[in-house]
Parts: C-alpha cells; sequence; structure tokens
C-alpha cells in the first residue's frame, strides 16, 4: 500500500488550512504539507481513480480522523452517531451533501 493511502488530516485551523501527514507503511512520517479543507474531495476522488477500493482509502477522511480526534460518535455510520455524508457518482463527483440531517 502507498503510504498516500495512509495520509491523515491532522486538523484544520481557523483560515481552513489543515496539516497532512504522509506515513509510511512502518507507520513513520515520510512528509507533512498544509492544504485547504476544501481540496479534500479532490483528494478523494484522486485517490479512487487510482482504483483504490473505497474501503481502503474512506478511512482516511472518516473513522481514522475521529480516532485520533477521539470524537467516539463520529467517523462511521452507525446508529446513534452524528454524521455528515456525501453522495458521489460513478465518476467519484459529489452528488449531494447531507450536513446534520439537511441535503444540498
Amino acid at each position: 500500500m502507498s503510504p498516500i493511502y495512509r495520509a491523515i488530516p491532522g486538523g484544520c485551523s481557523e483560515q481552513n488550512e489543515c496539516l497532512f501527514f504522509l506515513y509510511s507503511e512502518q507507520g513513520e512520517v515520510e512528509e507533512m504539507d498544509i492544504g485547504r479543507a476544501a481540496s479534500l474531495p479532490l483528494t478523494l476522488k484522486n485517490l479512487l481513480a487510482r482504483d483504490t477500493p473505497l474501503e481502503q482509502v474512506l478511512p482516511a477522511f472518516t473513522s481514522n480522523v475521529a480516532n485520533i480526534l477521539r470524537l467516539r460518535d463520529r467517523g462511521r455510520i452507525r446508529a446513534g452517531n452524528a454524521a455528515d455524508i456525501i453522495a458521489l457518482d460513478e465518476t467519484h463527483d459529489i452528488l449531494d451533501v447531507i450536513i446534520a440531517g439537511s441535503g444540498t
């Protein structure tokens, strides 16, 4: 598995800039960078375009982040959890966004 698949956001500033870490397969930080939260959908699309299974890519955007931030009721679709959801089409473009129960 490429280190990019282990990428996890490290948190976002008030200016909507996020710190990203790229980890090696041994769990060591290989690279650190700053990006904008708005680039996350494009990053997801690019990873999926490489034919990487969604099950491998999705945790970097969901459960891994929730685990790091110790948000026990986030990051997984489960009864009782809070969730914001995006629906993707077959080309991995965003079709709909559901935030706090309301779609776009």
